[in-house]
């Protein structure tokens, strides 16, 4: 465990009763004792100090954390978990827009008729009709391949006219009220022109009076929805060549109604009619299709900073039972995603561990679709609003504390589904994740520390002695079993070989409401003189996990307690008080 943890442990074993015991031998101060006296005193026989005992020590002050340590209490219950925040990285998807031309895609007709001669100011009126069809044959290639098929389409049209023409200003021609003119049924026109009304494929002549036809006279409307779910709308995926699909339209716009013609001078005689379409492109803004844009997403590394120290050394082991990384998705287009990707952790540039994740889900349309992956549960969490997805082998990411966690090596392929989407417009899919993980432990869990606990010198340099026992009890809830042994050390940081640490501590692990008691003896003894120049002891402390409690949170409300704490001195001390 941590610093605090094992200098609670050791002081309230030995450090301070050693103390306590110096401070208990008082001198008489109005003696010189400077002058003429040996101030050598030994206490004969076995001491012992006075058993005590502490106060439950909860593991929130055990741990001691920094506030940017990565070990943080995550919920009100006061749960530990390994929390680091990865960065946010963004992707966009487009499919491109489909830009028709239509400059050519038209068969105008013509129709002759003859027009009596007037007398005078009589000029009769002739009643014709005039009914035909105009050819649509439209062809266009190299459109993207993102779109794999189109069932509908939303659309604009540059400069799209219906041209009406008569071949001489001697005949007055005059279309009547009620003159349609019918697409085909694949096509929804708009009108506007405000003597033209639409309905459907209909463009339909409302004015009272007609409208009368000059030399060049257009009416403005808008083709503003395709269906091509019709023989004459084909829309053509070339699988085998990299944006060379193609549209046809086919079909015709007939015409249908009477035109009142006259003649404007004696001659009368023949006189051609014409009607044609002038048209320069049409744009497919929106589309109800399967498309297939690229997803590229990237994300950028987790750097894990802040290790406390009791999980630092080089050989710990974090087995983690339910180790967890988020990923946060928000993506506004309306084309789902599946994700494939490597997850992998790296500790001073060395890979230390690799898992998959597989057939992973970003829904269409979703803002902060929140994705845990995680090693025991693969479901949608209707309370949470979480979709869990389970990776196997998970916990060997973490289980070195490695210093960055990638998601790498990612595929996406879109989800092969009619939507109806956007063309040429900008999706952007945000990304973000992190690690966030309870420290819960698995029995592979190995936690080493060594810590000196030192500066005893101050209190017993002047002090010799031949044998320490200590004993005490130790109360445990803290999910951790703890085995310690130790060095005995002098102010240098020197071993004193000739001092042997009887130390073989093994404190098993426990829970709240279910705490273990362990009774704790160790020695200090030398077989060469007496003990002398001690200034502390070294501990190597190593903790594990047995599978009682792998499921058990470290919470910092979990606590630890010494009781009945002895300490017996073998044999008396020497002072030398000179």
């Amino acid at each position: 465990m941590e610093k605090k943890f094992k200098n609670h442990a050791v002081v309230g074993m030995c450090a301070l009763g050693l103390i306590g015991l110096n401070s208990c031998l008082k001198v008489d101060e109005t003696y010189d004792l400077d002058k003429d006296f040996d101030m050598t005193i030994t206490v004969g026989g076995d001491l012992t100090v006075p058993g005590s005992s502490t106060e439950k020590i909860v593991l929130s002050d055990l741990l001691d954390l920094e506030d940017n340590s990565v070990i943080k209490v995550n919920n009100s219950a006061g749960d530990y978990y390994l929390v680091q925040d990865g960065e946010t990285s963004s992707t966009d998807v487009k499919v491109p827009e489909v830009d028709i031309n239509m400059t050519n895609g038209f068969k105008g007709v013509s129709q002759t008729f003859n027009i009596p001669a007037g007398i005078g100011s009589d000029m009769p009126e002739k009643n014709i009709e005039f009914k035909d069809n105009i050819e649509i044959d439209i062809n266009e290639n190299g459109i993207t391949s993102d779109i794999k098929s189109i069932s509908n389409a939303e659309t604009t049209c540059r400069n799209t006219y219906l041209v009406f023409s008569k071949n001489t200003n001697q005949i007055k021609a005059v279309l009547e009220n009620g003159y349609t003119i019918e697409f085909p049924n694949y096509i929804t026109v708009k009108s506007e022109n405000a003597d033209w009304t639409a309905e459907g494929n209909i463009l339909k002549l409302t004015k009272a009076e007609g409208m009368e036809i000059s030399n060049n006279t257009k009416i403005k409307f808008q083709i503003v929805n395709v269906k091509f779910d019709q023989n004459e709308a084909v829309f053509t995926n070339n699988e085998n060549e990299k944006d060379n699909n193609s549209v046809h339209f086919g079909g015709n716009i007939s015409l249908d109604g009477n035109v009142t013609a006259s003649a404007l001078t004696n001659a009368g005689g023949n006189f051609t009619l014409s009607a044609n379409v002038e048209a320069e492109n049409m744009i497919i803004e929106s589309a109800t299709a399967v498309v297939d844009p690229e997803v590229d997403i990237k994300i950028d590394p987790i750097r894990i900073d802040d290790i406390p120290d009791f999980l630092a050394e080089e050989d710990v082991i974090l087995d983690l039972t339910d180790p967890r990384i988020y990923i946060t998705v928000t993506n506004p287009s309306p084309v789902a995603v599946n994700m494939d990707a490597a997850l992998k952790s790296y500790k001073e540039g060395n890979k230390k561990g690799e898992a998959y994740l597989q057939n992973v889900n970003i829904p269409k349309e979703c803002e902060n679709y929140v994705i845990c992956v995680n090693q025991k549960r693969e479901e949608w969490d209707t309370t949470e609003k979480i979709m869990y997805k389970k990776v196997e082998g998970l916990s060997d990411l973490i289980k070195n504390i490695p210093d960055r966690i990638e998601i790498t090596d990612v595929e996406t392929s879109v989800v092969q589904e009619e939507v109806t989407i956007d063309l040429n417009k900008n999706y952007t899919i945000v990304t973000d994740y992190k690690v966030d993980t309870p420290l819960m432990f698995g029995p592979e869990t190995k936690i080493t520390y060594t810590e000196a606990i030192d500066g005893w010198d101050a209190d017993l340099e002047d002090m010799e002695f031949d044998r320490v026992e200590a004993s005490m009890n130790v109360i445990n809830e803290i999910p951790l079993g703890v085995r310690m042994t130790a060095k005995a050390i002098d102010v240098n940081g020197n071993v004193l070989e000739n001092v042997k640490v009887d130390m073989d501590v093994e404190i098993k692990a426990g829970e709240i409401g279910a705490p273990t008691t362990q009774n704790v003896n160790f020695t200090l003894t030398t077989d060469d003189g007496r003990i002398a120049g001690l200034d502390g002891i070294e501990i190597s402390v190593v903790a594990s996990v047995d599978n009682n409690v792998s499921d058990v949170t470290l919470n910092e409300n979990q606590t630890m307690q010494f009781t009945e704490i002895k300490l017996r001195l073998v044999g008396g001390i020497t002072m030398d008080l000179n």
